[in-house]
C-alpha cells in the first residue's frame, strides 16, 4: 500500500542528495519534467482547439447557418478552453471522483448525439433515395 505520494522531482532529490553533481543530476530532472510537460500541453493546446473549432464549425454548417471563418471559431475555443483548464491548474486533483463523473457524461452525451445525427442523416439519405 502506498503510504506517501511523492512527484518524481523530489524522488530525485531524496535519492540523488549527497554531492554537488547528484543535486545537478536533480535540478535536470525538474527541468526534463517541465520540458515534457510544456511540449505536451502545448501539442494538446492546439490540437483540442483545431478539434473542437472543426467540430463547432461541421456542427453549423449541418445545421445551416452561414460559414463562419474558422479563426472567427478558432479564437473564442481558445478563450474557452482557458477558463476552463485555468482553475484546474489549482485545484488538488487527488480525489476527482466529481470531475470524472463530469468527463464520462460529456462523454456519453457526446456519444449520443453522434449517434442520433448519424442516424438522422442515414434516415435522411434512406428518403432521398426512395430507398
Amino acid at each position: 500500500k502506498i503510504r506517501e505520494r511523492v512527484e518524481l522531482g523530489a524522488v530525485g532529490e531524496r535519492v540523488l542528495k549527497t554531492s554537488g553533481l547528484d543535486k545537478m543530476i536533480a535540478a535536470t530532472i525538474y527541468v526534463m519534467i517541465l520540458a515534457f510537460t510544456y511540449g505536451t500541453v502545448s501539442a494538446l493546446v492546439v490540437t483540442v482547439n483545431q478539434s473542437l473549432a472543426h467540430t463547432l464549425l461541421g456542427a453549423a454548417s449541418l445545421m445551416g447557418y452561414a460559414e463562419l471563418d474558422e479563426n472567427e471559431v478558432y479564437t473564442p475555443c481558445v478563450i474557452a478552453v482557458f477558463f476552463i483548464t485555468l482553475p484546474l491548474c489549482f485545484k488538488n486533483l487527488q480525489n476527482t471522483k466529481k470531475f470524472t463523473v463530469v468527463i464520462m457524461w460529456c462523454r456519453f452525451l457526446a456519444i449520443t448525439i453522434l449517434l442520433m445525427v448519424g442516424v438522422y442523416k442515414s434516415i435522411e439519405r434512406f428518403r432521398h433515395e426512395n430507398l
